[in-house]
């Protein structure tokens, strides 16, 4: 059975420059390969940004799709043009570039979990600092129990089975039942030139 990664690689993920498309591309196709659980792995990119992608580490598909599709319709459209049937898929994982030194073992866990028959699964790391709850005018009106919450990873892995019984395009939230798992340090959100520094560092 298939595993298939997709990265969306569009300009929502180049928030500081090139440094997400280009430079957290090489750690992402690096840690998939190295998991040794994905069989394929698919850019999915607006068609400006196509020639971009053309010399990746590893070998991969480049698929053009609009920068704001959805994660139904991204996953339809990389299904349809690297040939895989939905009945041929065991996984299907969707990796963000903002997340681009997720280790390979954080990588493969979430593949096993999927196998073992979760329809979603999400690393996550307990939320450690204090969170505020404004009203519109920047007034604090609560202090959320952080016991509670955390903060999501990726990549975020859904079962294939999503893909047959819900071809409709739409869904933004995750399924019922999907479940978390613990994320990594080296999974953190890379969002600015300062994070990346901090990143590499400790890679």
């Amino acid at each position: 059975m298939t595993v298939v990664a997709l990265v969306p690689v569009t300009g929502r993920t180049g928030q500081f420059g090139d440094i997400a498309r280009v430079v957290l591309l090489e750690p992402v196709l690096r840690n998939l390969d190295a998991s040794g659980c994905i069989d394929l792995v698919a850019l999915v990119t607006a068609s400006s940004e196509v020639d971009e992608f053309t010399e990746a580490p590893i070998p991969v598909t480049v698929i053009e799709q609009n920068a704001f599709a959805t994660t139904n319709s991204m996953v339809a459209r990389a299904l349809n043009t690297i040939s895989v049937s939905i009945s041929e898929l065991s996984a299907v994982l969707v990796h963000d570039p903002r997340h681009a030194f997720a280790p390979p073992e954080l990588i493969s866990r979430v593949v096993d979990e999927v196998r073992a028959g979760a329809p979603a699964v999400v690393p996550v790391l307990p939320c450690t600092d204090t969170v505020k709850e404004l009203d519109e005018s920047g007034v604090i009106i609560a202090t959320p129990d952080r016991s509670t919450l955390r903060v999501a990873q990726s990549p975020i892995g859904f079962a294939a089975n999503l893909w047959r019984d819900q071809q409709q395009d739409g869904w933004r939230d995750l399924p019922p039942g999907a479940r978390t798992i613990p994320g990594h340090p080296a999974a953190r959100a890379i969002r600015t030139a300062f994070d990346l520094a901090f990143a590499k560092d400790g890679s």
